[in-house]
Order: C-alpha cells, then sequence, then structure tokens
C-alpha cells in the first residue's frame, strides 16, 4: 500500500512546510502464488473471456470488453512469527497480472497472479485496501 503525497512550493520554502501536505493519491496491490487453480479460478480472475462445454475448458479468444473487478479479495493463511494471523483485504479489486507460468518438470508449477485494489465511488477517499495483523 503507499499513498503519494503533495506539498506545495510556499514562501520560498527549501523543503515541505509542516500542515501544507495533502494525500493526492494512493494504490494498493500484493502478489501471491497459486499452487492449485482450475478453470473456474482462471475464468473468474481474468477478462480474456471463458467458454467451456461437456468436452473442453478455454480460457481466451473471447470477447474483450469490461475489465473484470472481484470484491471482497482476502489473502489468508499467513502467520507472523509470533503465530498469530495476518490477513489482507482489498474491498475492489482487479487483477493486473499477465496469465503465465514456467512449467518445468519436478516441480509444482505456481501462479503469480497480483491484485490490484481499486477505489470506490462510494468512498472515493478512502483506502480500499487494509491489513489485519494478529487477528
Amino acid at each position: 500500500m503507499a499513498t503519494e503525497e503533495y506539498y506545495p512550493d510556499l514562501f520560498q520554502a527549501r523543503l515541505p512546510l509542516a500542515g501544507t501536505g495533502k494525500i493526492i493519491g494512493a494504490s494498493g496491490k500484493i502478489t501471491v502464488t497459486l499452487a492449485e487453480w482450475s478453470y473456474a479460478v482462471l475464468s473468474t480472475l481474468y477478462s480474456m473471456g471463458a467458454s467451456s462445454n461437456a468436452n473442453s475448458e478455454q480460457i481466451g479468444s473471447g470477447a474483450l470488453g469490461t475489465i473484470t473487478e472481484l470484491s471482497n479479495v482476502k489473502v489468508m493463511g499467513v502467520t507472523k512469527n509470533n503465530g498469530k494471523a495476518f490477513i489482507a483485504t482489498i474491498v475492489k479489486a482487479r487483477v493486473t497480472s499477465p496469465l503465465s507460468a514456467t512449467l518445468a518438470e519436478g516441480q509444482e508449477t505456481g501462479l503469480e497472479v497480483v491484485f490490484e485494489a481499486l477505489g470506490t465511488p462510494s468512498a472515493p477517499s478512502t483506502m480500499p485496501m487494509w491489513i489485519n495483523i494478529g487477528v
């Protein structure tokens, strides 16, 4: 998570002046590696079209249009050294990573997925992502 800050140039000061700063932007993203995935997961995450029938499942070659936006993304299953849980939550997100994986014999193939936080019209000035530590 990060914020973009702005301090105006005032009074020919050579450094930012206390009390004049504003947050003008914010961003949040989290990268996870999926050890297992399926057609249902990929078709939900990526905005490239998906189709299936009794004989096959296909990702891609679909109509491109609306970007897939996900609600209430939670990354769980991580603990701190003290055994307490670490949970990251994104209210609205999109996947910004490409659909790609390196295949190799003798090891599991993980699929790296980047979830990027999106602002919401109901709370455009609120950070749409947070981390709970020790819950």
